[in-house]
Parts: C-alpha cells; structure tokens; sequence
C-alpha cells in the first residue's frame, strides 16, 4: 500500500511523506516528463533536418532548374521537350514559366519514364 501524504514516510527518517519522499518522487516524474519532451523535440528537428536535406539532394536532369516558387522543374531553354519529344499539339512554351502549356493553359511536364506528356494532375496528354 502506497502512503498518503500525511502518513510517516516509509523510508524511516520520521518526517512526514509529504516533506519527504514525496518531493522526491514529483522531482523525479517532472524530471522524466522534461526528459520525454527533449526526446520529442529533438526528434522533431532531426526528421526535418532529414525531409530539407532531401528536397535539396533531388536529382535534377541536365536541362532543368528547380523553381521554389512553382514547386517543379523548369526547362533551362525554350524548344522540345524532355530527350527531344515533341510537345502536343496545341502546347505553347511559356519562357516566363520555363515550360509548356498544354492548349488548356496549364503546365505539362514530359516524362522519360513513362515516355509520355503529364498534365498538373499526372494525367497523360494525347
């Protein structure tokens, strides 16, 4: 059974557990609690530390510039697309945004990978 703060403390030093062990033991929580905090912090800055250095460590292929402002790569140079291709028909370079515009006005990206045309929502252009 635990003691309660009036009763004599168990430790034997005759004071009273409110004036004794008690102290220590809510010293000794609030250190543990300061402690769980630190660790939450300090894990927190870490991982975002780790998420701004990958951002900064994306491969960007020859050609390209990464635009903070817009959120995706630009084309150094107006011209065809990615390797060469094309772009639709209907597409027209925009050199204030550094790439092309599908005829519906909205940037379209080429992608290697998938060989095709990709709008803003990742939708292939015919």
């Amino acid at each position: 059974m635990q003691a309660r703060r009036n009763d004599p403390c168990p430790c034997g030093s005759g004071k009273k557990y409110k004036h004794c062990c008690a102290v220590k033991a809510q010293k000794s929580q609030l250190l543990g609690t300061i402690g769980v905090a630190a660790f939450i912090l300090i894990t927190g800055f870490v991982i975002a530390e780790v998420i701004r250095g990958a951002k900064s460590e994306q491969v960007v292929p020859e050609g390209y510039v990464w635009s903070e402002e817009h959120g995706h790569l630009h084309r150094v140079e107006g011209g065809a697309g990615g390797d060469g291709i094309e772009p639709p028909a209907g597409a027209t370079w925009s050199d204030e945004h550094g790439h092309y515009h599908g005829p519906d006005g909205r940037a379209i990206t080429w992608n290697a990978a998938q060989g095709v045309w990709l709008n803003e929502d990742g939708i292939a252009i015919p």
